[in-house]
């Protein structure tokens, strides 16, 4: 095929270009893929967290958080961590959950934004090597150079560089998509983790044990003291 043809024609550099761009392939189905198992709205997990903390099950509400799986509940599931602590060390390692959910999630995105601006250059490095060896063919074989030869080697020499363009732009696309729709998740995990440290959580009660009646002392009237009739002094013998 010609397209193989000419790829194999245009140097290392194509080689280099297309390992860019299976790079963009699989980042980008992996971080699409991703993204939208991401989709999760939390209402629905912050509403069954309320009602087990107003009874003090803060377990329970652990595990629940732990069997959603997604970036939210990770970030709840921190948070719920410093629940006996106090509302100051919920917010501080809600904080840190949101920052370390939110390095993971743009890691990847970064890798793309890299692809973008490397795969162009890198297209047009290869161009640029392969019109120099074409300048060297044509000054080697002088007068006998065709138009048409010539013509044929700048053509080969631009396939490089067309090729890393077209990678850099699929490339910066991918990188926009992925970059809006992990904002927006980022944004929907920090509104929600917000209402879940707004929330008022009743204050953990001990209930008391039913305590059995406690007997009437009951009024009783005073023994008076019966004194019995001793000998005295002045007593009749």
């Amino acid at each position: 095929m010609i397209v193989v043809e000419l790829f194999l024609r245009g140097g290392i550099a194509m080689w280099v270009v297309l390992f860019c761009l299976i790079v963009v392939l699989m980042v980008g189905v992996e971080r699409i893929s991703s993204l939208r198992r991401s989709q999760f709205d939390g209402k629905q997990l912050l509403l069954k967290l309320r009602n087990l903390l107003n009874r003090n099950d803060v377990v329970a509400a652990a595990d629940a958080c732990t069997y959603s799986g997604f970036p939210v509940a990770r970030i709840f599931k921190k948070t719920l961590s410093r629940f006996s602590a106090g509302r100051a060390e919920m917010r501080a390692a809600a904080s840190l959950a949101l920052e370390e959910e939110r390095v993971k999630m743009r890691q990847a995105v970064e890798v793309l934004a890299t692809m973008a601006v490397a795969a162009p250059l890198l297209g047009v490095l290869g161009t640029l090597i392969n019109l120099y060896v074409a300048l060297q063919t044509v000054e080697r074989l002088g007068g006998t150079m065709t138009v048409v030869f010539l013509a044929a080697e700048v053509r080969e020499a631009m396939m490089v560089g067309i090729f890393g363009c077209s990678v850099g732009f699929l490339a910066f696309s991918a990188y926009q998509y992925c970059k809006g729709k992990t904002n927006e998740r980022l944004l929907q995990c920090e509104q929600q983790t917000e209402e879940l440290l707004e929330t008022d959580f009743a204050p953990q009660t001990a209930v008391p044990a039913d305590e059995p009646a406690k007997p009437v002392a009951e009024k009783l009237e005073p023994v008076q003291e019966q004194r019995r009739p001793g000998k005295t002094v002045f007593s009749d013998a």
